[in-house]
């Protein structure tokens, strides 16, 4: 099947085997079914709707039972796969309806530059009847020279007699000199018309060149119209080269879907089969659900095999079609390619009546050709011996594929009476456990299990056999199959190195026309130029013709002057003297005849250069007459190969039969494929309508889900398929039903009828081939076993480190030369920043300095402010002062307190202005002296990082301990007033006397973490800056985002 269709798609014209008059209603036929290609052979959008909710709704059935992932993976391959292959339907169908208007537009190109070609021939015909006339004119031409030259010679001798005569008169008289002045002004005239002669000629090679311009720009043009021609076809094979490719596309995808479509019916038959053992298996123990594992791991890798197998077919099919579409080419070209033919035989048959004269050169060139075709005589022996002994090897091919299939159809019939026995088992063993009740059931059941369990193992090891023995021929039948590839891609060789033979054949046959036009070209300027002397040559006879007139009238005037002479005798001598004058003119006109003379002989060398060039295209024409005959020859060489070519279309005609033949085989096939599945689908329902265990209704329940999606879907893939069967179908058809170049056929039917016996055994001889072509595709289909070889290599390779490892390689060195000279900046900035360091650490010394000798006199100040105060506040209390110097003494305390929390913020905002007040604002910003915890911890925290000052502490708890406890509740006060808590403290001295020492008690470590505050400086993170993990650090802080 997969070949037939292959073989459908580069299909060439039928045979002109029906009559004429049905070919208005078949090309109807062809257009419409042409125009239904866009909706027969894709799916509606309806119908991908239908298909992709179907999708949806087994995908759900199937993912509520891990068990069947694999078929649900494959059920989702098979779906992309459709989708995929629809949209490259739709694109292959847009790209044909484009190649077909490009074909279109191409197709009337040809056919106006084909109507220019026969202008060309037409105009070159009127051209050799105008060369012909031409050399009857330069015929006459020269009669008339001769005849001009005789006319010379005569008046030279009247003109010597005339010399004589003048020579012997002794005297003239009054006559004669008027006479003599007559002669004068004759002669003057005569020059005169000399003159104007000359300038004609002038004018004439004037003309003769402006006309030799003119036929140069004609020959320009016609040389760039034939290059446009030249072009346009270039064009137009490269178009058919395109549709080619797209056609071979097309080709190789519908057969690798066609393979994949036989692929999965297989997969389907093996996936029922293996379901089948499934359900048996849970039936079984965990070893069962085990083996079912183990098969469905088979049936993926079977699966894989398949695939790979798959694109081996789809790659040969591809040749194949390639070889086809060739086929077709040469088909569509022929007719174009015969009528060029039948023109040139017309015009050599011309040539060949018209020169006899070369008849041993083309002796001569037929001898050769009789060589050459006893050369191709041999090739094609040669090629019949290598045909002879492809058929030998697919014979036995088809002789080893019949014992394999025998043996194949004796293994399923085993494996069918196995299952068979099997089922007949069960039933029997249900039917006794339902008899003999609950208790006998389960004994019977475990029977049941360990006979199947046995039935297995004795149909696994069989199995195992027939795999063995296959195994063992299959490298045989490997070897035979390669060995048959290996002849046949021989043969292909040769006929493409004929093909180029032909097309090197046909190139020089368009050399040959160039050269004949550009020799045509010749012919017709030469015969202008034989136009231009014969207007030239009726030119000088004209004058000739009045030189004689005027010849004649002075021959009577002669007369007329002797009688003169005789009467005037005695005059003469008294005319003595003007006879001086007289020799003079006489001398005159001697050197005007010398002149004459000499124009003359230019005129004769004019003439003698004339007749070379009529001699060298004489030559010319006789170069021309032996290319012709070579020519002839070749078109005789031509001949034969369309012969050829013609034998060719009627095996593609016998093609297009046995196509018709596998698509009735294969509808057959799939009706009867239906029944048997009908068939087989009732068997399963009623052996599962006679399970009874409740265990496993459920699953059995989603199995027949299962298998009724996927007949389903199968339902849905035979539509689809028998849809496009019948387009294909109509399509064959409709081309069937077209006529193409029924005149050739005709015409070989009257002249050699043959020639058409020789083509219709060799169709027979190609049928036979196609047919041994079907079975080593068969054959192929077993090749199993070096496909796992192969993909064990594939994996292998896979592992192996390839060019990628190499290129990675090269990155990572450039990488590291990179990341050396970014170390070297790096090393080099470090070094600047670390000097800068130094500079600043040196700076923040100095600053530090300075800030704690401020601090120490500011803390010296306060201390001693807040013992005055102290003082003036016993003092107010020990007396005994009223209520307002107790306000007083609070205003003023408080006062003081808040101008010593002024003080302290401007010491800490002087500490923050520090240069590392940038790194540790946050932290002071946070860190308030409201929170006693925090405050503590930050106290703590400080201590241990500034263990360097430990006098100013000391120095301020000495003044603490020194001071009465008033003093320390006078100092709690002050503190908690610096931090927004004064009227608190105010309202508890008021209320109470003795709550102040309290609280000062309280609070006298708070006002000491103020003090280590204030004098440790700015305070330190708690959690500082950490490199993350796999980052870089750079010189000036912070980390890179790429490890």
């Amino acid at each position: 099947m997969s070949s037939g269709g292959g073989e459908a798609s580069t299909r060439p014209p039928p045979p002109p085997s029906s009559s004429p008059s049905r070919g208005a209603p078949a090309a109807e036929a062809s257009d419409a079914a042409n125009a239904a290609d866009g909706t027969h052979s894709s799916l509606s959008p309806e119908e991908l709707e239908a298909i992709e909710q179907r999708f949806v709704e087994v995908l759900r059935a199937l993912s509520a039972e891990p068990q069947l992932e694999p078929f649900r993976n494959e059920y989702e391959k098979l779906h992309r796969l459709l989708l995929s292959s629809h949209d490259g339907e739709q694109r292959l169908l847009r790209q044909a309806r484009e190649l077909r208007d490009e074909l279109d537009t191409h197709q009337q190109q040809i056919t106006t530059a084909m109507q220019l070609s026969q202008e060309d021939e037409e105009a070159i015909r009127t051209l050799r009847g105008e060369i012909e006339a031409a050399w009857a004119k330069a015929d006459t031409a020269h009669e008339q020279e001769q005849r001009s030259r005789e006319l010379l010679h005569t008046l030279r001798q009247q003109v010597t007699e005339l010399d004589a005569m003048v020579e012997k008169t002794a005297g003239l008289s009054m006559g004669q000199e008027a006479y003599l002045r007559d002669l004068l002004t004759v002669k003057k005239d005569r020059e005169e018309e000399a003159m104007l002669l000359r300038a004609a000629l002038n004018r004439t090679e004037a003309d003769h060149r402006h006309v030799c311009v003119q036929l140069a720009a004609a020959t320009q043009a016609h040389e760039a119209a034939q290059h446009e021609r030249d072009e346009q076809r270039h064009a137009y094979q490269h178009l058919l080269t395109s549709l080619e490719a797209e056609q071979r596309e097309r080709a190789a995808k519908e057969a690798s879907v066609r393979q994949y479509r036989d692929t999965t019916e297989l997969c389907m038959r093996r996936l029922d089969e293996r379901g089948v053992e499934v359900e048996r298996a849970i039936r079984e123990e965990k070893k069962a659900a085990k083996e079912a594992e183990g098969t469905a791991q088979e049936i993926q890798a079977i699966a894989r095999q398949l695939q790979e197998r798959q694109e081996r077919f789809a790659v040969e099919a591809a040749r194949l079609a390639a070889a086809e579409r060739e086929n077709t080419i040469l088909t569509r070209e022929l007719p174009q390619r015969q009528a060029a033919l039948r023109e040139q035989q017309d015009e050599l048959k011309r040539e060949e009546k018209q020169l006899h004269l070369l008849e041993k050169s083309a002796r001569a060139q037929q001898a050769e050709l009789a060589a050459l075709v006893e050369k191709r005589a041999t090739a094609a022996a040669a090629v019949q011996t290598r045909a002879n002994s492809v058929d030998a090897a697919l014979a036995e091919l088809a002789t080893e594929e019949k014992a394999r299939a025998v043996l194949e159809e004796a293994v399923a019939k085993v494996m069918q009476r196995k299952t068979n026995t099997m089922h007949t088992n069960t039933v029997k063993a249900t039917a006794s456990s339902k008899v003999e009740g609950q208790r006998v059931m389960e004994a019977g059941k475990s029977r049941r299990l360990s006979r199947q369990l046995e039935l297995l193992r004795t149909g696994n090891e069989q199995m195992r056999k027939t795999i063995y023995y296959a195994e063992q021929n299959h490298e045989k039948n490997t070897k035979e199959a390669q060995q048959a590839l290996l002849n046949y891609h021989r043969t292909l060789d040769a006929i493409r190195t004929r093909r180029s033979e032909a097309k090197a054949v046909e190139e020089d046959i368009a050399l040959h026309q160039k050269k004949l036009k550009a020799q045509q070209a010749l012919l017709s300027t030469v015969t202008a130029d034989r136009q231009k002397t014969e207007k030239a040559l009726r030119e000088t006879e004209a004058e000739l013709q009045l030189l004689r007139n005027r010849h004649g009238s002075k021959q009577e005037e002669l007369e007329s002057v002797k009688t003169e002479l005789i009467q005037q005798e005695a005059d003469m001598c008294q005319l003595h003297g003007l006879s001086r004058q007289l020799n003079k003119d006489v001398a005159n006109t001697e050197q005007r005849l010398r002149f004459l003379r000499e124009d003359q002989q230019h005129a004769e060398s004019r003439v003698e250069a004339l007749r070379s060039e009529a001699q060298e295209l004489r030559q010319v024409i006789a170069q021309y007459d032996l290319e012709a005959r070579q020519q002839g020859a070749r078109l005789k060489y031509m001949t034969h190969e369309r012969n050829a070519i013609a034998t060719q279309l009627l095996l593609r005609s016998e093609e297009l039969e046995l196509i018709r033949e596998k698509i009735r085989l294969a509808d057959v096939a799939r009706v009867s494929g239906v029944t048997k599945y009908q068939r087989a689908m009732k068997q399963l329902l009623e052996s599962r309508d006679l399970l009874v265990e409740q265990r496993l209704r459920c699953r059995i329940a989603l199995v027949r889900l299962r298998y009724l999606d996927r007949l389903h879907t199968k339902e849905v893939h035979q539509e689809k398929l028998l849809s496009q069967s019948r387009a294909r179908v109509r399509a064959l058809a409709d081309e069937l039903g077209t006529k193409h170049n029924v005149h050739c056929w005709r015409s070989m039917e009257s002249n050699a009828p043959e020639v058409l016996d020789a083509l219709a055994k060799v169709q027979l001889l190609q049928a036979k081939l196609l047919r041994k072509h079907g079975e080593l595709k068969e054959k192929t289909d077993l090749v199993e076993k070096e496909e796992r070889a192969y993909q064990q290599l594939r994996q292998k390779l896979a592992r192996m480190p390839g060019p990628e490892a190499a290129e990675e390689l090269a990155l990572c060195a450039e990488n590291m030369q990179q990341r050396k000279a970014q170390l070297l900046c790096m090393t080099d900035s470090l070094a600047e920043a670390e000097q800068e360091a130094e500079a600043l650490e040196v700076h923040v010394a100095q600053l530090q300095e300075e800030l704690q000798d401020l601090k120490h006199r500011y803390y010296q100040e306060k201390t001693k402010h807040t013992a005055l105060r102290q003082e003036e506040k016993l003092i107010a209390r020990t007396w005994g002062a009223g209520s307002a110097g107790v306000g007083a003494a609070r205003q003023a305390g408080s006062g003081t307190g808040s101008s010593a929390g002024g003080g302290g913020v401007a010491v800490v905002a002087a500490g923050a202005s520090a240069p590392s007040a940038e790194q540790r604002r946050t932290n002071t910003d946070d860190r308030s002296p409201s929170g006693g915890g925090s405050a503590s911890a930050d106290v703590g925290h400080r201590s241990a990082s500034q263990p360097q000052r430990p006098h100013l502490h000391a120095g301020g708890s000495a003044v603490a301990s020194n001071s009465h406890n008033g003093i320390q509740a006078a100092a709690s006060g002050t503190a908690c007033s610096g931090t927004g808590q004064m009227s608190a403290a105010n309202s508890g001295s008021v209320g109470n006397g003795s709550v102040p020492p309290r609280n000062g008690r309280r609070r006298a470590p708070l006002a000491e973490a103020m003090l280590d505050t204030l004098t440790a400086g700015p305070p330190q993170p708690n959690f500082p800056l950490q490199r993350p993990p796999h980052q870089r650090q750079f010189v000036g802080g912070g980390f890179s985002l790429t490890r």
